[in-house]
């Protein structure tokens, strides 16, 4: 197992975050884990109920502990976190790191028997999270490309799965999807003011290392994910009508035989293009054209795809996606000022520095790096290459990308 600390004394509590990465195989593993962790979050053989759960959290004065799922490229991360409070914001500089250990074994290793009953209600959540996802439509239309452009991928699945796999879920199926997770690669992050935890690794290791039975590296997963952008892709329209006030649109494309070294200037790209108060869709889309009332653009580096999703009228449709596009274009024509390229830099590092301010971005910080970059890259080095990138570098990323899909929710009623 791997273990890693982020030090910092500004924080009166400690984050540990414990790990389990294992590569996607199929879609139905996305319901099956997502059912898993709903359940497996309230309730374990020693502490067999929420209740239970709640008065130990409490006699650990007040801390958090709870499961987390996501997707990071083609590797699917299910994390098992806890917070609690410093020894030395306690009377006595009370030890809790043993028992919050002890209890967070319990969670992970000592899984209770679940009952029928306990399945069916978890299911009936995660059902409600599948069909909540329609509610936030900017949020559903940019999911929905991700579907798309991945339709024939593990990746293309909901982080919750999909309905008929939920409902058709089996006790067997659960335990299945527990082995195969306990089984896969493990990584501790544990971040805080960690003075007087100096042995805190050892502490974490003596108490896990014998569950741990693979000791695959988290950066030698295979992470080869993106051989789908290297084929020629049709141009394809869809759209899903909805009875609601605004529509929302989104375009997706593919960014061409990236490599860790378009990382780090596609971020830079994007500060441009699609994610900042000044960049080209929110100045020129939004602002001049008044095509739209919200406009943004994601990059998924770790899969090389880009995600622009926009809050529209449908009557402006056409318009607005032929003024996405146009931005794109200006960008592989170097139309952009030494200015904006600046203002990226800064607003990049600004939010790195951001990122410190959280254990919990700071930790999956370090477990993204390792998965992009095959190594340890610090916030420092990360700041340094940000501001020894050039334009020739966002010329050369922006002519790797190339949008292949529309989707649009909604044209019914338009304000």
């Amino acid at each position: 197992m791997n273990i890693e600390k982020i030090i910092d004394e500004k924080f009166k509590s400690i984050y540990i975050s414990y790990n389990f990465t294992l590569p996607m195989k199929n879609k139905e593993m996305f319901s099956y884990n997502a059912l898993l962790g709903a359940i497996m979050q309230k309730g374990a053989k020693n502490y067999p109920n929420l209740k239970a759960i709640e008065n130990k959290l409490s006699m650990l004065y007040g801390a958090t502990y709870d499961i987390n799922v996501d997707k990071y490229g083609d590797l699917y991360n299910f994390q098992f976190r806890m917070n609690f409070i410093n020894k030395k914001f306690l009377p006595d500089n009370e030890e809790l790191l043993n028992e919050v250990l002890d209890f967070l074994y319990e969670m992970i290793y000592n899984p209770k028997d679940w009952t029928d009953d306990e399945i069916e209600r978890e299911k009936e959540f995660i059902l409600e999270k599948i069909n909540e996802r329609r509610d936030e439509k900017l949020a559903y239309v940019s999911q929905k490309m991700e579907e798309l452009l991945c339709k024939d991928e593990p990746y293309g699945t909901y982080i919750f799965g999909d309905e008929e796999t939920i409902k058709s879920a089996t006790k067997e199926d659960l335990k299945e999807a527990y082995e195969n997770i306990i089984g896969s690669t493990v990584n501790v992050y544990v971040a805080g003011n960690l003075n007087g935890y100096e042995d805190i690794e050892k502490t974490i290791e003596e108490k896990f290392a014998s569950k741990v039975t693979n000791t695959q590296k988290l950066e030698d997963l295979p992470t080869d994910n993106t051989k789908v952008n290297s084929k020629e892709h049709t141009y394809t329209k869809d759209a899903e009508p909805q009875d609601i006030v605004q529509s929302a649109i989104s375009l997706g494309g593919y960014i061409k035989d990236i490599t860790v070294e378009d990382s780090l200037p596609l971020a830079i790209f994007n500060g441009i293009f699609g994610v900042t108060p000044s960049c080209k869709l929110f100045q020129n889309v939004r602002e001049k054209a008044s095509l739209c009332y919200t406009i943004s653009a994601r990059i998924l580096k770790l899969k090389g795809l880009i995600i622009v999703y926009a809050g529209i009228n449908a009557q402006n449709y056409e318009k607005a996606v032929s003024l996405i596009k146009e931005q794109l274009e200006d960008m592989k024509k170097g139309n952009f000022t030494d200015e904006e390229l600046q203002c990226s830099k800064d607003s990049a590092i600004a939010s790195l520095r951001d990122v410190r301010e959280s254990k919990y971005l700071s930790c999956m910080f370090k477990y993204s790096n390792k998965i992009a970059y095959k190594k340890d890259m610090s916030f420092e080095e990360i700041e340094e290459a940000y501001k020894k990138i050039t334009r020739e570098d966002i010329i050369r990323v922006a002519n790797k990308i190339e949008f292949t899909n529309e989707f649009m929710i909604g044209g019914v009623q338009n304000a």
